[in-house]
């Protein structure tokens, strides 16, 4: 289309001045290398000018403007555009085609996400949604992409009870009853006392009446005094003796 025009264009230009009546004539000249190399430029110029200006939503294969696949959309291009046929998109995984047109997808949607109390009964494909079903008595979903609701939870356990009931949404709520906490503070008072008793009879220990004997035995001690004995004698010499007969004798 280009080419044509061109073509049209060049067969439509006048002579250049000075190459009289035959501008094609055998002898080349400076005037054909100049109109030579100006059907070049300007043939060059027509090849760019034919490339079309497509919209954001477009893009260009060759002359023509293809539309574009959005990935923001959930669309991804599934076959290229030609001279023959457009562009064809296809859904992303997560999403379904809301409007079909043959191969090609216009529209396309995420999947559903399953609210609270509510199970997947069939889960999405290309072209359809996910099918949600509502959780039946004694189950509960907290939503999201289960196929399977879950069951109450039972208070079976030692001194439980069931302080709220379940719903579809919700699980049931078991706390410990008060004789729980009775019992659990007796054992550990009990367990106390123990202790101390077992720590006591470890310890050894003397009888009252001969700790009592100890003790006074102590005190008499402390308060006795003690006085130093001096030996008082008289040296008898030989002479005294001599003149002492009767001591003698």
């Amino acid at each position: 289309m280009g080419l044509l025009a061109c073509s049209v264009l060049i067969r439509n230009m006048e002579p250049l001045p000075g190459w009289g009546s035959s501008p094609w004539s055998q002898a080349p000249t400076a005037n054909t290398f100049r109109l030579v190399w100006g059907v070049f430029l300007l043939n060059v110029l027509c090849c760019f000018s034919v490339q079309p200006e497509c919209r954001e939503e477009e893009y260009s294969v060759g002359d023509e403007c293809c539309p574009m696949c959005n990935p923001d959309m959930g669309l991804v291009t599934w076959r290229e555009c030609s001279s023959r046929e457009d562009t064809v998109c296809r859904c992303s995984p997560g999403y379904f085609c809301e409007i079909q047109e043959g191969d090609h997808c216009s529209t396309c949607l995420p999947h559903t996400t399953c609210p609270r109390g509510q199970r997947v009964l069939k889960r999405g494909n290309y072209s359809q949604d996910t099918v949600c079903a509502d959780c039946l008595i004694g189950t509960f979903s907290p939503g999201g992409t289960r196929e399977e609701c879950l069951p109450w939870t039972k208070c079976n356990a030692w001194f439980q009870k069931e302080v709220e009931h379940g719903t579809s949404s919700t699980d049931v709520t078991c706390s410990f009853s008060w004789t729980f906490y009775v019992i659990f503070i007796f054992l550990g008072l009990l367990a106390a006392v123990l202790i101390i008793i077992y720590i006591r009879r470890k310890r050894p220990h003397t009888r009252p009446g001969a700790r009592g004997l100890e003790l006074l035995q102590g005190q008499k001690q402390e308060n006795t005094v003690k006085f130093p004995v001096t030996e008082v004698g008289f040296a008898v010499t030989e002479e005294e003796t001599a003149f002492n007969p009767v001591n003698s004798g």
